[in-house]
């Protein structure tokens, strides 16, 4: 039985295949499909069919070597839009199961002053959002939890 979609936001980053590996990995455990979207805004010189193919290589970019080779998938498909990303997610969030993004990891006064994608969908979304951290901070944190964790049991 198909319970839903996991929306996945595409954009060829080594955030969005995290994000994608992810993804697969719980759409198994959910039983349902996995969509990418990637969404594209034009540059006023810049014909339509250029911008869309430019936006499909970074959706194949975050796609193809992670499928490649790759058994027991979900069903896979995907989309490309035009306009802000930000928007398209929180579109796509209204039929999702969940949303799954990765993270750059800024931070600071620019990630104050002008947001994020992540930051929007989390606060805008219909649905849960994941926001998969970069795999540096994510070995931290998780070496963090083996010290807490070893720390608590050499205390008792």
């Amino acid at each position: 039985m198909n319970l839903g979609i996991i929306h996945v936001a595409a954009d060829g980053s080594a955030g969005s295949r995290r994000a994608f590996k992810w993804a697969l990995h719980e759409a198994g455990l959910r039983r349902c499909a996995v969509e990418l979207v990637t969404a594209y805004q034009r540059v006023e010189s810049e014909s339509p069919d250029v911008a869309h193919a430019s936006a499909e290589r970074s959706l194949h970019a975050t796609m193809d070597d992670i499928v490649v080779g790759s058994a027991d998938l979900p069903s896979i498909s995907w989309r490309v839009v035009e306009g802000e990303p930000a928007d398209a997610l929180v579109r796509e969030s209204a039929r999702s199961e969940l949303l799954v993004m990765g993270s750059h990891g800024v931070q600071g006064l620019i990630h104050s002053t002008l947001g994020s994608v992540a930051d929007t969908c989390a606060r805008m979304a219909d649905c849960p959002v994941v926001i998969i951290p970069p795999t540096r901070r994510a070995e931290a944190a998780r070496d963090e939890v083996v010290t807490a964790a070893t720390f608590a049991r050499e205390t008792r």
